[in-house]
């Protein structure tokens, strides 16, 4: 397909050019005399749960494999010949 009407982008590969830093915000310390107490956030305030909320589950044993494994197969040895 004829692609002359699509206008091609050109890529800028040279560096750039030396722009003006930007100046930072100068940071203003809080004197040492009164220092900011950490507030304790909430998800650290609740970290036990509440037992009434969470009853125990009773352990329920798995079910029992219908499909016997291959290694049970060979207990009982198979005999040569059916005796009737």
């Amino acid at each position: 397909f004829d692609l002359s009407g699509v206008p091609i982008i050109q890529t800028d590969t040279r560096p750039p050019a030396n722009k003006p830093q930007k100046r930072r915000r100068k940071i203003i310390k809080k004197p040492k005399s009164q220092p900011t107490r950490k507030t304790q956030r909430k998800s650290r305030r609740r970290t036990t749960e509440r037992p009434d909320q969470h009853p125990p589950k009773p352990r329920v044993p798995p079910p029992p494999n219908w499909s016997p494994k291959r290694k049970n197969l060979r207990e009982e040895p198979v005999p040569r010949f059916i005796k009737h």
